[in-house]
C-alpha cells in the first residue's frame, strides 16, 4: 500500500471511530506522524513527476538586517522548495486523535511566510483538514476552502489569523491545500 492510501486510510479511520494516526501507525510498524507526512509528501511529488527539494539550501530564506533585528535570527528555513512551482513549501500535520502544539505553530507560519521572497505552498494535514482546530479552519476559510454561512466567514475573515492569511493569498501568492488534495493541485499547477 502507498503512503498516500495509507494516509486516506488513517484519516478514514479517524473520522469513523477516532482511530489516532499514532495508534495506526504503531499498529504497522511505524511512528512519528510529522515524518510520515513528510514522507506521504515525498511520495505525491514522486507520482506527479515534480521535483521536490526538502530541508536544504534552496529553503533557506536570507533575512534583511531589519528583519534579523525583528525576529533575532539570519535565515528562515521552509520545509521545502518546489521548482517547477518557483514555490517554497510548508507542511503542517496535525497526527489525528492526539494532543499537541502543533495549531499554534501555523501562527508563527504566517509571520515567516511574510518575509518569504517567494510564493508559499501550505499543506494541510490530519486535524487540520478535518476541521477539528481553529488556526487551520480559519485558513481553509480565508482560502475558500470551507463552506460557512457569511457571518461565520466574516468571523474567520476578520480574525487576527484571517487578516494575516488573506494578505499572505493577495500578496504574496499564498496557495493552500489539503494533504489529501494534494496530489490533484499538483496536476493542476505543475
Amino acid at each position: 500500500m502507498s503512503l498516500e492510501n495509507f494516509y486516506l486510510l488513517c484519516k478514514s479511520e479517524f473520522e469513523k471511530n477516532g482511530t489516532s494516526m499514532n495508534d495506526t501507525l504503531k499498529a504497522h510498524g511505524m511512528n512519528k506522524s510529522g515524518k510520515f507526512c513528510e514522507n506521504v509528501i515525498s511520495e505525491i511529488f514522486k507520482k506527479v513527476g515534480l521535483a521536490y527539494n526538502a530541508h536544504g539550501k534552496s529553503t533557506h530564506v536570507k533575512l534583511s538586517p531589519d528583519q534579523q533585528a525583528v525576529y533575532m535570527k539570519k535565515t528562515y528555513r521552509g520545509d521545502g522548495y518546489i521548482p517547477g512551482l518557483n514555490m517554497y513549501l510548508e507542511s503542517k500535520c496535525h497526527a489525528f486523535g492526539t494532543s499537541g502544539t502543533c495549531n499554534e505553530k501555523l501562527a508563527g507560519f504566517l509571520d515567516k511566510a511574510f518575509i518569504y521572497d517567494k510564493p508559499t505552498l501550505l499543506i494541510l494535514g490530519g486535524e487540520f483538514e478535518l476541521k477539528k482546530h481553529a488556526e487551520s479552519n480559519i485558513i481553509m476559510a480565508v482560502a475558500n476552502q470551507l463552506n460557512l454561512t457569511p457571518e461565520q466567514k466574516s468571523i474567520a475573515d476578520n480574525s487576527l489569523i484571517g487578516i494575516s492569511t488573506k494578505y499572505l493569498i493577495e500578496n504574496k501568492g499564498l496557495k493552500v491545500c489539503k494533504l489529501s488534495e494534494l496530489k490533484d493541485f499538483l496536476l493542476k499547477n505543475k
